[in-house]
């Protein structure tokens, strides 16, 4: 004896974007009588459909205009001619969106002038990322030079020995470039330090060197071994 289907499958997406998810319904049980019409469900919350709207014959189903980086639930019911199944277990998926910020921008290494910085990606969006951006400044407030590549890793050159670095970073895919980092600092290394009235205070030593001044780095001899002493 035909009866209403049981709750079919859960929703299957088959492809998503930003705001686009394409999917198929699961059918099971057709309560043994033909299936007249399929519906979807969806919505943010994850306890009921805030929308519903009807499925292809074959219950195929595209919903567009959803909101990038939020989470979308989707359910699917049937209907033969005895009426309507229930609403099927839930699906969930997080749309693509253009990534969070990257962690803050670390030195990894640094000398008077040059340093090695990373940065780690969190959330991609859900899509590669294409590039990464590394702000640097002397100002904790400005943002001031940028430097773009593929790699979260930067070498940079050409820096002031001695300056306080202040550091943010972005990273980028095809739906857009996230918001700044969390700030990062660093210090690079002067050289050596001087006495002035008692108080140590970080310097900048120069060699005269073939009658040419050149930056240069403080020595000390421990133990027999010429050792660069800490900044």
């Amino acid at each position: 004896m035909p009866t209403v289907p049981t709750a079919p499958g859960a929703f299957i997406i088959v492809s998503y974007t930003n705001n686009r998810v394409s999917g198929d319904a699961d059918p099971h049980s057709t309560g043994g009588a033909t299936i007249l019409q399929w519906q979807l469900g969806w919505g943010e919350s994850p306890n009921t459909p805030e929308f519903v709207g009807d499925l292809a014959a074959n219950g195929n189903g595209v919903v567009t205009g959803l909101t990038p980086g939020h989470n979308t639930y989707f359910w699917n019911r049937q209907r033969n001619a005895y009426g309507w199944s229930d609403f099927s277990p839930r699906t969930m998926v997080r749309m693509r969106d253009r990534p969070d910020p990257p962690s803050k921008p670390q030195a990894i290494m640094k000398t008077q002038t040059t340093a090695n910085i990373f940065m780690a990606p969190t959330w991609t969006g859900d899509s590669p990322i294409t590039s990464y951006t590394l702000w640097i400044s002397n100002s904790p407030n400005v943002v001031d030079q940028s430097f773009t590549q593929s790699s979260p890793s930067f070498h940079l050159t050409g820096l002031k020995p001695g300056y306080n670095y202040y550091l943010w970073g972005q990273a980028t895919n095809i739906y857009g470039t996230s918001d700044l980092s969390p700030r990062g600092q660093m210090l690079l290394v002067a050289g050596a330090r001087v006495n002035v009235g008692g108080t140590w205070k970080r310097a900048i030593p120069y060699v005269k060197h073939n009658g040419v001044w050149k930056m240069a780095r403080s020595w000390e001899k421990v133990n027999g071994v010429w050792q660069q002493l800490p900044d």
